[in-house]
């Protein structure tokens, strides 16, 4: 079994770990709205989107886990107060992201498309965590 709670935004070289009662880490690297929330969660005076966040997860060994929210990549949200103002009509009109409602500028979409891009540059796959837990817990260790 695993679990994939804990943050640790932009930390590089994150590998999964057992706990000492069995269960798989996978740390959790990249969380959409933890980066555009501004000071709700905590502020640490850098813009959301960094295009440093993306150079790190395809350049440096390790497993990235980004968490992304199909509501945020569908209305491109790109602020927590951006997300407020239009999350009630998205989710009481059958979750349809029409386009008065998506966030014209650079957003969570955006930012989604860039690591895809950078990924598919270096021919680098995407695994889901549970193809990832089969390949720890068949070998008791993670080699990206």
């Amino acid at each position: 079994y695993y679990v994939s709670q804990a943050t640790r935004l932009e930390e590089v070289g994150i590998m999964p770990h057992r706990h000492t009662w069995g269960i798989w880490e996978m740390p959790i690297y990249y969380c959409d709205n933890t980066d555009f929330s501004e000071r709700s969660y905590w502020y640490d005076g850098r813009p959301p989107f960094r295009k440093s966040v993306i150079e790190n997860a395809v350049t440096r060994p390790g497993l990235y886990v980004f968490l992304f929210h199909p509501s945020h990549l569908a209305l491109n949200t790109a602020s927590l107060l951006g997300h407020q103002r239009v999350r009630d009509r998205f989710y009481n009109e059958d979750r349809r992201a029409s386009p008065d409602l998506m966030f014209s500028g650079y957003g969570t979409m955006n930012f989604f498309a860039d690591l895809v891009d950078a990924m598919q540059r270096r021919n680098m796959v995407s695994r889901s965590l549970d193809e990832v837990f089969r390949l720890v817990r068949h070998e008791q260790r993670w080699t990206p």
